[in-house]
């Protein structure tokens, strides 16, 4: 027999004895021995007991210690009794020398140690094959190697994890004991290769890499094509493309060239006859992706395989043709992808019967127009996978009542305003982009995603729907809300107004399961509009606008206990991204002693009317211009508004204040503007007690409009005190007589030691005819006073005006029609 035959016996009694793994030329020599000898282990076991090694490791040792340590070498345990006594009985009658009671040992193992010795041989085999390299089969001698041995050996015993863990570490342990280091094999890198076609038929073939093969298309020219009816090309090993550029005046179509291995098809249609370029792939087996890339014309894939993913790709800024597809069979399922900045109109499926979709956007936000796949209402699934933006619209009679839809990944992704998912369920709870979808009658369970989500459409949501906005900060239409339904909305903090109906109104006490925290002005509404029983909360009620509904009239109905303190606020928000003026219409609140308006968005102005007795306190932020007006109501009490600041804005202001009414006047009133070119326009009213404006204009060429401004009585005269009046701010006295311009006095009046300011306006006017300004100081400051009415002299229409300080100098002031322009 041969030597190898023995190497398990020999490795056994190298554990038994020394309790280590076998060293290659120990167990090549020993095995020879015993094969020499018929198979009889008598010189190896009679070797093993007279070695140095064994020497060393039982010399002077009692045989009970000697029978404990081949226990712990071959079970991992420690003798029982009697087992102890039997093997010292043996060794010390000289019956069985050390050597052979270890070898009996191991070969009458009980079950369980049996075990154990097998795991021990499993490894210890492991461990002498892996000692292949000269420096390692010379590093295992000596006692340090040997000790090292033995302690990996040591960690092996009856249960499978323990040799699990051995083999891991297998190649540290045997480096450990050798004194070498662990090589690990390095594996060549795959090289991508790119080859170019030329106008001849070819044969390629690619090599291990992610290889591309590119080439040219153009129907109007076919002699300059370089993919050709003769190509034959294969992909070898990697993930391999072919790309090809399709030019010229005509549409293009698939030649009937051979694809081996080639797993992705790249098409580039460029060419500008406006048809579309259709490839038939029904011969073509083996792709997994067919994608327009970077189309500017349409493309067509027929006969795609099923499990093929059909992509388009952009480039951020080119608008896209149409992708249009059908797949090998009409009820395979269908995955599309839009990656890196889609700009396209469409993409159609034919007659698709698909019941599951897979929609996937990746890299830059991606902007699609219809997705279209065969009207047939087949779907049954539908997977948004969005880890970027996603823009598209789908078509309503793709999906069966019964459709599921499920969303992931952290893009946001938007359906658009009007209805296209036609199903029963929509689950975006593992998105976090937010998604804004149209509802469907169908609907009988949304779950919103852990971003923004906002739902809009025209259905009638029955209350037993389950409609959860989840996370996040969550809008619905308040047209999807009724008395009836209003509990199946769950986790809802904002009311999109667009479209409410006239004359209509919404108790939002009954979305007992949402808390509003605001409303949204994102289209037109219809008229007159109440909510009833908001509750304003400690950050506010916010009103946020980014569409336009000129003309409308919304009531906030506050819950009177949470309008009940003196700090309430209302914050206006206005982010329009359409460029367009946006008009919030007229907005009445109660309760209310703080506005903020944030004058945002990319618009060429924002409108608001604001009519609120309650409030004190205005403040206008934001880069975009604001035309604001505001007003008290019709009956109500005394205007409380007591400042205006628009200081900190930067877009140019617009500012008309009206906040007066006949049963309670005027508020002593404050207005500050900021760094635009601001137009205020000033007033006071009849009432007693009411008082005239203070403005501080801010910097910017500004306008005061103060034809509304009059003194009101001759006695208690009532003025507008302007704090910066400064160069290039003007005043506007309005056409109130249908003049041809101003008159304005340059020269100073001096007033004769006038007793109040009374006095003084009255001599500055005497003998003054109609439409002639005159200018003039009084105490510390300086005062300009219009003849507005049709007499001559200081009468209650006329228009008195404070400029702070006695150091304005008008005597440069111009005129250009009504106007007076400090120069």
């Amino acid at each position: 027999m041969a030597a190898s035959t023995y190497f398990d016996q020999v490795q056994q009694l190298y554990i038994a004895y020394f309790g280590r793994p076998a060293d290659p030329v120990g167990l090549v020599f020993w095995a020879t021995q015993i094969d020499t000898a018929n198979g009889s282990p008598g010189a190896m076991i009679a070797g093993f007991a007279s070695s140095s090694e064994s020497n060393a490791l039982y010399a002077g040792v009692s045989t009970q210690q000697k029978i404990t340590a081949i226990y712990v070498n071959l079970f991992n345990r420690q003798p029982e009794p009697a087992g102890l006594a039997f093997w010292v009985a043996q060794i010390e009658s000289g019956a069985l020398t050390q050597a052979q009671a270890a070898y009996q040992m191991q070969s009458s193992a009980g079950p369980g140690d049996a075990l154990a010795v097998v795991n021990k041989l499993a490894i210890a085999k492991s461990f002498t094959a892996q000692l292949d390299t000269p420096s390692e089969i010379s590093g295992y001698s000596g006692a340090t190697a040997a000790a090292s041995g033995r302690a990996f050996l040591a960690s092996v015993d009856a249960t499978p994890t323990s040799l699990s863990n051995a083999t891991a570490s297998l190649s540290a342990s045997v480096a450990t004991a050798t004194g070498t280091t662990i090589v690990t094999p390095v594996t060549p890198t795959p090289v991508d290769t790119a080859y170019t076609l030329n106008k001849s038929a070819e044969t390629l073939t690619g090599g291990a890499g992610n290889d591309t093969f590119i080439g040219t298309l153009d129907a109007s020219i076919p002699a300059s094509e370089t993919f050709n009816k003769g190509d034959s090309l294969d992909g070898g090993l990697g993930t391999d493309t072919l790309s090809l550029t399709v030019t010229g005046a005509t549409a293009s179509s698939w030649p009937a060239a051979t694809l081996t291995n080639i797993e992705q098809l790249q098409i580039r249609d460029q060419h500008t006859g406006g048809s579309v370029s259709t490839f038939d792939l029904a011969g073509v087996s083996g792709l997994k992706g067919v994608a327009s890339n970077v189309s500017t014309a349409a493309v067509a894939f027929n006969n795609v395989q099923a499990g093929t993913m059909v992509a388009m790709l952009g480039d951020k800024t080119s608008t896209l043709g149409a992708l249009n597809f059908t797949m090998s069979k009409t009820t395979d399922a269908i995955s599309l992808l839009f990656d890196g900045g889609v700009k396209t109109t469409s993409v159609n499926s034919g007659s698709a019967q698909a019941t599951t979709v897979t929609i996937s956007s990746t890299g830059a936000a991606n902007q699609v127009g219809l997705i279209d796949l065969g009207k047939t209402s087949s779907v049954t699934k539908l997977v948004v996978n969005a880890s970027t933006d996603l823009t598209t619209v789908l078509s309503a009679n793709d999906y069966a009542s019964t459709a599921t839809l499920t969303l992931t990944g952290q893009g946001k992704v938007d359906l658009g305003t009007t209805l296209g998912f036609n199903g029963s369920s929509v689950d975006a709870s593992v998105n976090s982009g937010g998604l804004t979808i149209a509802l469907s009658n169908n609907i009988k369970s949304y779950i919103g995603s852990s971003g923004a989500d906002r739902l809009l459409g025209t259905a009638t949501i029955a209350n037993t729907s389950s409609i959860d906005g989840g996370a996040g900060i969550d809008t619905v239409l308040a047209t999807l809300i009724n008395s009836g339904n209003a509990a199946a909305f769950k986790s809802f903090e904002l009311l999109d107004l667009a479209g409410t109906a006239n004359s209509g109104s919404l108790d939002v006490s009954q979305l007992v399961n949402s808390k509003i925290a605001g409303v949204l002005i994102s289209a037109p509404s219809n008229g007159t509009y109440t909510l009833d029983n908001l509750k304003e909360s400690a950050s506010g009620f916010d009103i946020n606008v980014t569409g336009s509904t000129p003309g409308s009239f919304l009531t906030l109905g506050f819950d009177t206990a949470s309008v009940a303190g003196s700090s309430d606020v209302l914050n206006y928000t206005f982010n329009n991204q359409a460029g367009k003026a946006t008009d919030a219409g007229s907005i009445t609140s109660q309760g209310i002693e703080a506005i903020t308006i944030n004058s945002g968005g990319v618009t060429s102005g924002n409108v608001l009317r604001i009519v609120d007795n309650s409030a004190q306190s205005i403040v206008i932020t934001g880069d975009q211009a604001l035309n604001l007006t505001v007003a008290s109501q019709t009956g109500g009490g005394a205007s409380n508004l007591n400042k205006i600041d628009g200081s900190a804005a930067t877009g140019a202001l617009t500012i008309t204040t009206a906040a007066t009414n006949a049963a309670g006047g005027q508020a002593a009133l404050v207005v500050k503007t900021g760094s635009g070119n601001d137009s205020i326009t000033a007033t006071t009213t009849v009432t007693t007690g009411s008082v005239g404006s203070t403005i501080t204009s801010g910097t910017g060429s500004d306008t005061i409009l103060v034809s509304g401004a009059r003194a009101q009585d001759t006695t208690a005269v009532q003025f507008t005190t302007i704090t910066d009046f400064s160069a290039g701010d003007q005043l506007f006295f309005g056409n109130i007589l249908n003049a041809a311009g101003l008159t304005f006095t340059a020269a100073k009046f001096s007033p004769a030691a006038p007793a109040n300011l009374s006095d003084a306006l009255t001599q500055a006017l005497s003998g003054v005819s109609t439409n002639i300004a005159v200018w003039f100081n009084y105490e510390t400051d300086t005062y300009i006073v219009h003849n507005a009415d049709a007499t001559a002299g200081f009468s209650a229409a006329d228009v008195v005006i404070k400029l702070t300080g006695t150091t304005v100098d008008l005597s440069n002031a111009t005129t250009s029609g009504m106007n007076l322009v400090f120069g």
